[in-house]
């Protein structure tokens, strides 16, 4: 009985260690384990004009990634240069962005820089530019887009 013991152990030890070995390889597929939180580039390009498509300087562009949430937490703030634009560039958007994004436009210098306009609003659609990598990074979101402000 002792021998037939003896012989199961020095049969099935080898054979648990090999197991044991073979466990620790990538055989079967263990998730990547990482710290962080999702994120994502999110570039903003929008261009103001007057109904005769003069640019537009000092005109206050506030694009909202998520107007549908109650919460006004994903709001830019952006003032237009003396070509119209309102540019900016956001690394690690925590909070990515929604189907739509809404901008507001609001001429907060009165009628400096081409007269007074009207306060006016737009949606626009993102569009991915650039892809994730599967993991924390989701990507690139590029809103772009322009708008005619009328006289008041």
């Amino acid at each position: 009985m002792k021998n037939l013991i003896k012989k199961l152990i020095s049969f099935l030890g080898p054979a648990a260690v090999a197991a044991l070995g073979f466990t620790s390889c990538d055989i079967i597929p263990i998730p990547r384990v990482e710290y962080g939180v999702p994120h994502s580039d999110f570039k903003e390009d929008i261009t103001v004009t007057d109904e005769n498509d003069r640019a537009l300087k000092g005109i206050q562009v506030v694009i909202d990634r998520h107007p549908e949430s109650k919460y006004r937490m994903c709001m830019d703030t952006l003032v237009t240069d003396a070509s119209g634009k309102a540019q900016k560039v956001v690394s690690n958007n925590y909070e990515g962005v929604g189907p739509k994004v809404k901008v507001y436009f609001e001429d907060k210098d009165g009628e400096l820089n081409g007269g007074s306009f009207a306060k006016d609003s737009m949606e626009i659609v993102p569009v991915k530019t650039k892809e994730g990598d599967k993991h924390w990074y989701w990507g690139e979101w590029t809103v772009s887009g322009t708008k005619k402000l009328k006289k008041q």
